[in-house]
């Protein structure tokens, strides 16, 4: 590699894998190489590019220098105790977030711009990461206040949520709302069926005596963040109404 030239992500992927001292889940891997600075452009989703490297390298079959040790972790391929072939293709091709691979929990309605024509659905993560999921299919549920009103399904979460807030009859009905995105698995077996139904009810009803979410839940939670574009409306409309009162 020549100096000065960043790393591509699957070598920066590696890197990390051959650092560490045990296998480690693909959100792990991909917070270790955001801290590692090593990559100036984290791109829309580091998360998913940090799988599609993965997956580019496994695809090398034998010359891979990472391996898949159980869903959704992975090793450096050429650390002294290898896993067998038989275990690689016994692993289930699945990562064990299963069905779900993102997930935003009580997040306020007011802090969304629904009258752009596809309102964007900011979300942050602990490492910093800012993914919009608007065009993603996944589950929603919509509160008023604490308590569920409506479930339901759809192909992009930011224009059905559009629909609800702006034209159907839910639109005065609900003022925060919950959103699972749907990966695409290439397989789907009922343990991961099963994980996804039980994290989805964990995580929306929050039953009080379940400590933790459903077992072997790994998808990755994002935390709200406002719009810029409606915090510099609300400013704007802030100064009218203080030049107005100035003026009476």
């Amino acid at each position: 590699m020549a100096k000065g030239k960043e790393p591509s992500w699957t070598e920066v992927v590696v890197n990390v894998l051959r650092r560490s001292a045990e296998p480690l889940h693909y959100t792990d891997i991909t917070k270790k190489v955001i801290e590692s600075k090593l990559k100036t452009d984290l791109g829309r989703d580091p998360y998913a590019t940090v799988k599609a490297a993965i997956s580019y390298e496994l695809s090398k079959g034998n010359t891979s220098e990472i391996v898949r040790t159980n869903r959704g972790y992975y090793d450096w391929s050429n650390r002294p105790k290898k896993i067998t072939a038989k275990e690689i293709v016994e692993n289930d091709q699945t990562e064990e977030t299963g069905i779900i691979d993102a997930l935003g929990v009580y997040w306020e309605r007011s802090m969304i711009d629904w009258n752009k024509k596809l309102p964007k659905l900011l979300g942050k993560t602990e490492a910093g990461t800012i993914v919009d999921f608007s065009d993603r299919p996944g589950i929603y549920l919509l509160y008023d206040r604490r308590d569920i009103v409506y479930v339901g399904k759809t192909t992009a979460l930011g224009s059905r949520l559009k629909d609800h807030a702006t034209i159907d009859r839910l639109k005065a009905r609900w003022d925060r709302f919950s959103w699972f995105s749907i990966a695409e698995p290439t397989s789907v077996t009922e343990t991961i069926i099963l994980t996804t139904l039980e994290a989805l009810l964990v995580e929306s009803v929050e039953p009080p005596l379940n400590r933790q979410r459903g077992e072997g839940f790994k998808a990755i939670e994002y935390y709200q963040i406002e719009d810029s574009d409606l915090s510099k409306k609300r400013d704007m409309v802030t100064l009218e109404r203080y030049f107005q009162k100035m003026k009476g």
